[in-house]
């Protein structure tokens, strides 16, 4: 996915019901995988799962190699649980001062600032290149989510938290609404029904 190669913002956003908590972590410490774009052990991009009740991300910018604080990954207590579904979307704006934000079930939950974009101006995502976009897994395996996956979609922008609620609530991400008019900034949109 080219326009993934080095951006500075963008949105994922997807459905997601997980069935069994895996305790196995990748190497840069994110459990159950649910959303990633690495190529090999050392060149994950991004990576996004759960662990418990936690959502965890980790992104590897220009400025950072993931680490928040003293760990790899950003974490969020959701109150995940198995068995229930949730929709997750997160955004990344590199010259925001907030560059991470989660939301959950359309609710903004949890903002981060980890990522030096804001700092020095270089937050664009790091060694990108060849790296595919997984699902379910990275590519190398570790740590695979079990459960189930809905309506993955890709934006090459930064989503407004109306946009997000309007997308929650059940307008497709190829269409228009009040609130969301991105539709035009979509560079992947898997929804899944093919049966």
């Amino acid at each position: 996915v080219n326009e993934l190669n080095s951006p500075s913002q963008f949105s994922v956003s997807f459905w997601f019901k997980r069935f069994n908590d895996r305790s196995h972590n990748t190497n840069h410490a994110t459990s159950n995988v649910l959303y990633s774009k690495g190529s090999d052990a050392y060149n994950d991009n991004i990576e996004i799962g759960t662990d418990g009740p936690n959502v965890e991300i980790y992104l590897h910018t220009q400025a950072s190699d993931g680490y928040y604080g003293n760990v790899q990954v950003a974490s969020y207590n959701a109150g995940i649980q198995n068995n229930v579904w949730y929709h997750l979307v997160f955004t990344y704006n590199a010259s925001d001062s907030y560059e991470g934000k989660l939301y959950i079930n359309g609710n903004m939950v949890q903002q981060w600032n980890v990522w030096g974009g804001p700092l020095c101006g270089c937050g664009n995502w790091d060694h990108v290149q060849y790296s595919p976009l997984t699902f379910g897994s990275t590519r190398h395996g570790y740590a695979p989510f079990e459960g189930l996956m809905d309506e993955v979609a890709i934006w090459s922008s930064t989503l407004t938290s109306n946009a997000i609620s309007d997308i929650y609530e059940g307008v497709n991400p190829l269409n228009s609404s009040p609130n969301y008019n991105q539709s035009s900034n979509i560079i992947g949109y898997w929804n899944f029904n093919e049966g």
